[in-house]
């Protein structure tokens, strides 16, 4: 391969590479996926906008019946752990407010 297309092929890879990294990067920002780091800055008393602020909006937002609040799930952007995913949970009371977070390890090929 001459130095000319080993090169374009570089610039090609780096190109790709920096575009699949930045997708992620936006999806992190939007929503949806957070990282560990993102997970453990939410606390009790914090108000739904500065939890939206801190990590984004979240990939669901769920109403339980007996819970006065929402709870809104996000997923850790971990991928040390082959065959699993983590959940995150951010729990609402009914003034909007945290009242508890938790994380959940659930395999991707669970059986039924």
């Amino acid at each position: 391969m001459n130095t000319v297309k080993a090169t374009s092929l570089f610039k090609k890879t780096v190109l790709a590479l920096s575009l699949s990294g930045a997708a992620l990067m936006a999806l992190a920002a939007n929503g949806y996926t957070v990282t560990p780091k993102q997970a453990v800055t939410i606390k009790p008393g914090m108000s739904s906008a500065e939890v939206r602020a801190l990590i984004g909006r979240p990939a669901h937002s769920l109403k339980f019946r007996k819970d006065p609040g929402r709870t809104w799930i996000y997923d850790v952007n971990e991928t040390n752990i082959p065959n699993t995913h983590t959940v995150f949970y951010v729990d609402f009371g009914a003034d909007n407010k945290v009242v508890a977070t938790s994380e959940r390890l659930e395999t991707d090929d669970m059986e039924f």
